[in-house]
């Protein structure tokens, strides 16, 4: 590949990515572009989640979910990267994934 092709390349990819991440921003974030880590780091503490298990990976993107629906509707904003509808269905989706995480650490247990 030619220098001035990768390049290309490069910054077509950056162009993309920057883009996706304005998008996710305004869905997750305040004028602070940061508000949703500290706030997922403020509700993993408050919950207590293990991080380190797949329930509480599992139980993360539930959270995430509700952060991302609350944000929205709280700063009275138009979802730009995915609609409230399929955060809604993913929410759902994340709560099975979250139960069956459960089940399957207590069955690795024994339990």
């Amino acid at each position: 590949m030619l220098p001035a092709d990768f390049e290309k390349m490069v910054n077509e990819l950056h162009e993309a990515r920057m883009k996706l991440m304005v998008n996710k921003r305004h869905d997750y974030a305040t004028k602070d572009v940061l508000s949703n880590f500290k706030r997922m780091s403020n509700l993993c503490k408050a919950t207590r989640l293990d991080l380190s298990t797949a329930f509480g990976c599992a139980m993360f993107l539930v959270l995430l979910k509700i952060d991302r629906i609350t944000n929205i509707i709280a700063e009275s904003k138009q979802p730009k990267n995915e609609s409230l509808a399929d955060t809604y269905m993913d929410l759902h989706n994340y709560i099975d994934l979250a139960i069956a995480t459960l089940a399957d650490e207590k069955q690795a247990e024994g339990l």
